[in-house]
């Protein structure tokens, strides 16, 4: 998805362990990043120039490991993580150069309702990446859309 420029929002599952390198770089427009609680590394570039987020929204409970250019020239957003994980942030590069906020589920998608599937029909519509299932379309963190 690297230089995709129609992602405004993007949801990476509970059951993705590693964020390859440079997977999510350039996307220029994306301002809502939600990362499951399985997520343990985060690659190279990974989201370098990422320049209008907004806000993370990190479910893991172990920080995940990440390299000092994995954020490269993105805009420094707010990170909210689970409540008993904010000072493991804190004090973890490159996190640690963001704003670290208690995760308030209210704000983001809850992590339950990101989960595998089998591989259906996926596309981008509206900046939303979306799961086209029996007719009926949900966005990757199973909410349905219309």
């Amino acid at each position: 998805f690297a230089d995709c420029i129609s992602l405004t929002s993007l949801v990476i599952p509970n059951s993705v362990k590693e964020i390859g390198d440079r997977a999510f770089g350039g996307l220029s427009n994306l301002k809502n990043l939600h990362i499951g609680s399985g997520v343990e590394y985060l690659g190279r570039f990974a989201f370098e120039s990422c320049k209008v987020l907004e806000n993370i929204y990190c479910y893991a409970t172990v920080v995940p490991s990440a390299g000092a250019d994995t954020f490269i020239d993105t805009n420094k957003a707010t990170i909210y993580v689970p409540s008993a994980t904010v000072e493991k942030y804190q004090s973890t590069y490159p996190w640690s150069v963001f704003t670290i906020m208690p995760l308030d589920e209210t704000n983001g998608i809850s992590p339950q309702r990101i989960s595998p599937t089998t591989t259906l029909r996926k596309y981008i519509y509206n900046g939303h990446i979306i799961v086209d299932k029996d007719s009926r379309k949900f966005n990757i963190g199973g909410q349905m859309v219309e």
